[in-house]
């Protein structure tokens, strides 16, 4: 069940293309984001610091 409640249904760009872009600083409300999981791919530039990213329940540091 946890499958279903953390799939993320936002629609992103259309579908010829679909890519969006998102600035997220400290200031964002979703600077943390809570862990969901959605079709398309996601590329994540960090500029300063580290990401904490799971995947498949395994941690790392980027």
């Amino acid at each position: 069940m946890r499958y279903l409640a953390t799939h993320e249904h936002a629609p992103r760009g259309t579908f010829d293309f679909p890519i969006e872009l998102y600035y997220v600083d400290p200031s964002h409300p979703r600077y943390e984001m809570p862990f969901h999981w959605h079709m398309e791919h996601e590329l994540i530039l960090v500029l300063q610091g580290v990401l904490h990213l799971s995947v498949e329940g395994k941690a790392c540091d980027l």
